[in-house]
């Protein structure tokens, strides 16, 4: 599936965590996002900074991938600070 805007379905929290785990397990490279949902954006980074459950699930999606990789390894740490340093949000045109 592809999607223009992460955050434009109001139920952007069933498919973001993917994104975001490839984008974390990536910290070569830089990210910048562009939606017309900043709030949504902002809501999703804050709720996994400071929830230690809404983290751990995010986590859970992240060591999924990692195995498909055969890298699950790498998933058994504390995991990337959040917000993700090589994410940002592309400002308004």
């Amino acid at each position: 599936m592809v999607v223009t805007d992460l955050f434009a379905a109001k139920d952007y929290h069933l498919h973001v965590d993917e994104p975001f785990a490839v984008m974390a397990l990536c910290p070569q490279h830089r990210f910048r996002l562009k939606t017309a949902f900043p709030e949504r954006y902002h809501t999703y980074v804050r709720t996994i900074a400071d929830d230690r459950s809404e983290y751990m699930t995010w986590l859970m999606s992240a060591s999924s991938i990692l195995s498909e990789l055969g890298r699950w390894r790498e998933g058994t740490g504390d995991g990337p600070a959040w917000p993700l340093k090589n994410v940002e949000l592309a400002p308004p045109n």
